[in-house]
């Protein structure tokens, strides 16, 4: 049986490999980068340059089930 690795990017719905794309997690209430791709909790996963989209489509607010503060989108243009 293989195992198979992938997860969506929540920009553009297509699947990818998980080494290639970031993880969001939601923790003590803050949005941040999960690089080990380990901790717990509700997380998202983007490709690298689309995070100023995510903002955009509002897909982070739909995934995460809140609101996406300033300093939380400053953070996702620089991914």
């Amino acid at each position: 049986m293989k195992i198979v690795n992938d997860r969506t990017d929540i920009v553009s719905r297509k699947r990818f490999p998980r080494e290639t794309l970031l993880r969001l997690v939601i923790k003590d209430d803050k949005l941040i980068l999960d690089e080990e791709k380990t901790l717990k909790g509700r997380g998202v996963y983007l490709k690298k340059g689309s995070g100023k989209d995510a903002v955009k489509k509002g897909s982070l607010n739909r995934y995460l089930h809140r609101p996406i503060s300033k300093e939380e989108e400053e953070l996702l243009e620089k991914l």
